[in-house]
């Protein structure tokens, strides 16, 4: 039996007395949240930070998201004022804990320059699972944490999904089951756009919904002051190359989750625009909703459906678990997915379509924004 320098640890106390020990030291500890696992380490160590980078095969010019336990320890972290204040208490009262990362002006005097990727601005979010809180509050610390999974591959839902990209890095890893939501957070920039206005950046879809935000800002005098805009990438242009869009994916970050090839598998992944040709399915996976490439199951290799019942949130649950089986499975050379923006898809939603735009971006991302 293969040894591995990493291991799964099961939730309690003693254990995670071992985590948030692990944590003060300067080691990694992978955790669950509502959204994916992440691979923590002590926020405010520049080291412990460091390391975080190096094991996962980062970028330094990719942000980190820190996680605290509450409004009054994220202001800890933020040089803001006033006003931005008010807007940041009514953005956590609303989503924390919960699938929202905020994005504002870092402390520099506390807050290392390798979270923030040298920007000034630092993310910081409320994970809304138990474990997650519970090592927060037994380290003592902010914990810095992006997904617990090599860069650039398929997000982790599972403890084994980390130990298979981690299994000889030394990182601890408590055993949450699986996530709940199963999707990063929506990334959302707060900052001064004018004198009197202020403006809130999604650069980065989730659990929480542009409309959703625009709802709980909209009431205030404040918030009438404060736009939203979002940032996405729809797929790559069709006079830019590839090689061309991927080169974007160098360039300096304002938050996590920005690259065009992002949350991809090893092998060649694709959105596929209609029914997929004979040519296209051969030694191919598939992976499905509301079952409108059924027809085509026994052509292909490997079949999945996200959602027979045409749900967004039980696809979101899917994907990555799903994105993970085909890669794994022999004799897979391309994984086909289906179009989750095209007509067809969208008048087959029966739930949760307001999630449906973050679900498109991971697929569209898994796929390096190839659309054939």
């Amino acid at each position: 039996m293969e040894k591995y320098s990493s291991q799964i640890i099961p939730h309690n106390e003693v254990e995670m007395l071992k985590a948030a020990d692990y944590i003060r030291k300067g080691k990694l500890v992978a955790f669950p949240t509502e959204t994916v696992y992440g691979l923590g380490a002590n926020a405010l160590d520049s080291a412990a930070a460091s390391l975080v980078f190096k094991t996962k095969e980062r970028p330094m010019n990719d942000p980190l998201i820190v996680h605290v336990d509450s409004f009054e320890s994220a202001m800890k972290l933020l040089d803001i004022d006033e006003n931005l204040k008010e807007i940041y208490k009514m953005l956590t009262d609303k989503y924390w804990p919960g699938p929202l990362t905020i994005v504002a002006k870092a402390n520099d005097d506390i807050v290392p320059s390798v979270i923030t990727a040298s920007t000034g601005f630092v993310g910081i979010r409320c994970p809304d699972n138990e474990i997650a809180q519970e090592l927060i509050r037994r380290s003592g610390l902010p914990i810095a944490a992006p997904s617990a999974n090599k860069f650039g591959h398929v997000s982790p839902t599972k403890p084994t999904h980390v130990l298979s990209d981690f299994a000889h890095n030394d990182v601890l890893i408590i055993d949450g089951g699986p996530c709940s939501f199963g999707i990063e957070s929506t990334v959302a920039k707060l900052f001064q756009e004018s004198p009197a206005k202020y403006l809130i950046h999604i650069f980065r879809k989730g659990g929480v919904s542009e409309e959703s935000l625009n709802e709980t800002i909209g009431g205030s005098e404040l918030g009438k002051r404060t736009s939203i805009r979002v940032e996405a990438r729809q797929q790559i242009a069709p006079n830019m190359s590839t090689k061309e869009a991927l080169a974007e994916d160098a360039k300096p970050k304002e938050a996590p989750g920005m690259m065009l090839k992002h949350y991809s598998p090893r092998i060649d992944t694709f959105i596929i625009k209609c029914k997929p040709e004979k040519g296209l399915l051969k030694d191919a996976a598939l992976i499905d909703f509301a079952r409108i490439h059924e027809h085509t199951k026994d052509e292909v290799k490997w079949y999945k459906d996200l959602s027979e019942k045409g749900d967004v949130k039980e696809a979101i649950g899917n994907i990555y678990e799903y994105l993970r089986q085909a890669e794994a499975s022999p004799g897979i050379k391309q994984i086909l997915l289906i179009n989750m923006n095209s007509q067809e898809v969208i008048s087959k939603i029966t739930l949760f379509k307001e999630h449906l735009d973050a679900l498109y971006d991971r697929m569209l991302r898994a796929a390096a924004g190839r659309v054939i």
